[in-house]
């Protein structure tokens, strides 16, 4: 009888010994363990604003909202490596605390720096904060903070949320390719420096690969002016043509052609509400 009467309670449910099963004891062992990610998310928390950080439960919901965006993986990905620190920065890997930035203004970039701060980025951040300001009329100072891209807070209450949602994930990817370009072109220089001291002294330098020789696209580059110059513009093209892309595919839900305003920043409906168009940024 005493048997009977024992079990457990899962919030409003209650589980008696005799229906045990290895499912319950999975549930029951967990619930008394802190979920892997809050740690993570505690941490992009106090990154985001550490005046008034997000909770991890706030941060859980930024994800669950931007996954259902119609954006490729790929640029998801970015959103969600950058939550969950795994994306290859001075915070993740104490080997890249000495590396320098593209920009040539930074040692040991983090995440702040390389998706906010660093020069090579912030032409496309002032180019959306200008979009915002051009066709809302508000001061620059302030406008764009890293919480309205990083956790996707509308600076203006007339901007869709779904629209906002892409462009933080496109800034955020268009980022990321920055610094894939501008690391690429590092290594490659240094590869090539390696490979020309090898046959200065005599030896066999190794053999030539994209790596060593550049490309026309990513040619080898010491970090500073002529980097910060060259890439800031990759990122800027590369946040457009996400945008762009998103505009011509259709891929956005159709209601929003009947709710997003004609004049609204960034993307919106055509006259006849038909199809996208990606607002100009000349």
């Amino acid at each position: 009888m005493l048997i009977s009467c024992m079990g457990w309670r899962i919030g409003r449910r209650t589980i008696n010994l005799a229906s045990f099963q290895v499912k319950v004891g999975t549930i029951l062992q967990l619930a008394s363990r802190p979920a892997p990610q809050v740690a993570p998310m505690s941490s992009f928390s106090v990154l985001v604003s550490p005046t008034t950080e997000p909770s991890p439960g706030a941060v859980q919901r930024l994800l669950s909202r931007m996954w259902s965006r119609p954006c490729d993986g790929r640029s998801l990905e970015v959103l969600w490596r950058l939550v969950l620190n795994g994306i290859p920065t001075a915070d993740s890997l104490p080997l890249l605390q000495s590396r320098q930035c593209g920009c040539g203004l930074a040692i040991g970039p983090t995440r702040i720096h390389l998706y906010h701060q660093c020069a090579i980025v912030q032409p496309t951040w002032l180019a959306v904060q200008q979009q915002l300001c051009d066709d809302f009329s508000i001061p620059t100072p302030g406008l764009l903070q890293r919480r309205h891209i990083w956790m996707g807070i509308r600076p203006h209450p007339r901007l869709h949320q779904g629209i906002w949602d892409i462009v933080a994930i496109k800034l955020l990817a268009a980022c990321e390719s920055g610094r894939k370009n501008w690391f690429d072109r590092v290594l490659k220089l240094q590869h090539a420096t390696v490979s020309a001291a090898r046959r200065r002294g005599g030896g066999r330098g190794r053999a030539r690969s994209s790596r060593t020789t550049g490309s026309i696209h990513r040619p080898p580059m010491a970090p500073g002016p002529a980097m910060i110059a060259s890439v800031s513009q990759v990122v800027l093209a590369e946040f457009w043509s996400g945008l762009t892309e998103i505009a011509s595919l259709g891929v956005l839900p159709p209601a929003w052609l009947q709710v997003v305003p004609l004049n609204h920043p960034f993307l919106h409906p055509d006259s006849t509400r038909s199809h996208w168009v990606v607002s100009s940024y000349e």
